[in-house]
């Protein structure tokens, strides 16, 4: 009677230590996302301050010599060209192209227009109004930034790590760019990581629907799916499979055919793409000639491609490598090694193009047993951090 009493007493113990762990481990996903939205709304009414008199649609950085939707007048303008947020805000206010205001907006209308779903949604929350889909952009841009914060938490708990690791990626050199600049690359990032989370929670329908929005958001959205369908192709599950590699697609297709029908835009091949690796070899001699590399956004950033790179080529070596996980961070290890040179001119624009990358690459750290293949999965997500502080600390005019 007594040795049963006793285990009786440790199962129950057990389980109610397990229940409250798992209470425990749901507030901290619920601490992380509240922790990270503070930091971010004083960060970016603290730049709005020190950049823009207070105005927080200055982090649109619209260009002096570029022109504007009239909606966007009274907006600071910053340098003579400013950042690729501008487009896509000035897309909000026209998502259906109707107006030639609106091509002269944009640098490369075709492909601009390709990243239509945050101007399509903003313009909607605005219900049409030119100067409210602006602020509802930039609205969206933010939350849904932050949400990959979130999204990334809760994505760590399922996979039974800490919640809290999660706020290394609220720094994210890709996300520090998408938040300072406007661009819908945080966004993207938190499809991308919806997409992976549900797919691995067996949810597919709406796995599906969130690759179909991240692709429709960027076009390296579309890599989430992909690693989806060779996973569940690889599995035998040929028509989930197909599901995964068709329907995210679909969307893109017809909004293209609507803007060659509406614009005729001309085609041409993506300057972000060159040789593999002729790029970044050439950015990390200029870099490491430049000297005070540990005070320097632009030599963390490329440590963090590097990372992200190796940690690819280690996933791929793996057991399970057919994982969709695995198989994205691997294709986005592809998109770092073949970025050109005109990305990697500074991190601003190579690190947004990676943005997800980190994100995918600290929740697989989690599955491995640890030693060193742990510890390079690690290495490019805190790397992408600490060129995301010293981003910060610009943006302030701390350095």
């Amino acid at each position: 009677m007594g040795p049963r009493l006793l285990v009786g007493g440790h199962g129950g113990g057990s389980s109610l230590g397990d229940e409250a762990m798992k209470v425990s481990s749901k507030r901290a996903v619920v601490a992380v996302a509240l922790l990270a939205s503070l930091l971010w709304v004083a960060l970016i009414f603290a730049v709005a301050g020190v950049k823009f008199g207070g105005d927080p649609r200055g982090l649109l950085f619209l260009g002096q010599e570029l022109h504007h939707p009239a909606a966007m007048d009274g907006i600071p303008r910053c340098g003579r060209f400013g950042f690729d947020g501008q487009f896509y805000a000035a897309l909000a206010t026209d998502p259906f192209l109707r107006s030639p205001e609106t091509l002269k907006a944009l640098d490369a209308p075709g492909y601009r227009a390709s990243r239509i779903l945050l101007p399509l949604l903003a313009w909607s929350a605005g219900l049409g109004n030119a100067r409210t889909a602006i602020v509802a952009y930039q609205l969206l841009c933010w939350v849904l930034g932050v949400a990959a914060v979130g999204l990334a938490a809760a994505w760590l708990r399922r996979e039974g790590g800490s919640p809290w690791l999660a706020l290394v990626l609220a720094f994210n050199a890709g996300l520090v760019t998408a938040m300072f600049r406007s661009t819908p690359d945080g966004a993207a990032a938190a499809l991308v990581v919806a997409t992976l989370m549900l797919h691995s929670a067996g949810r597919h329908g709406a796995g599906v629907a969130a690759a179909a929005l991240a692709t429709l958001a960027r076009e390296t959205g579309i890599i989430a799916a992909l690693a989806c369908a060779v996973e569940e192709f690889a599995a035998g599950n040929a028509r989930r499979g197909l599901r995964y590699l068709l329907i995210p697609v679909v969307p893109q297709v017809v909004w293209q055919g609507y803007v060659q029908h509406t614009w005729h835009p001309t085609l041409r091949w993506p300057g972000a793409i060159s040789a593999p690796l002729a790029a970044l070899v050439r950015r990390a001699g200029e870099v490491l000639r430049e000297g005070r590399v540990l005070q320097s956004q632009e030599f963390w950033a490329l440590v963090g491609v590097v990372a992200t790179i190796a940690a690819g080529a280690l996933v791929l070596a793996r057991r399970r490598r057919l994982e969709a996980p695995r198989l994205a961070l691997a294709a986005f290890a592809v998109v770092a090694a073949c970025l050109s040179a005109k990305m990697y001119v500074e991190a601003y624009s190579s690190a947004r193009a990676l943005t997800a990358a980190p994100f995918v690459a600290l929740v697989l750290a989690t599955r491995e047993g640890g030693g060193w293949s742990r510890a390079l999965l690690v290495v490019g997500p805190v790397a992408f951090a600490l060129s995301g502080v010293l981003m910060i600390a610009g943006e302030l005019g701390l350095l």
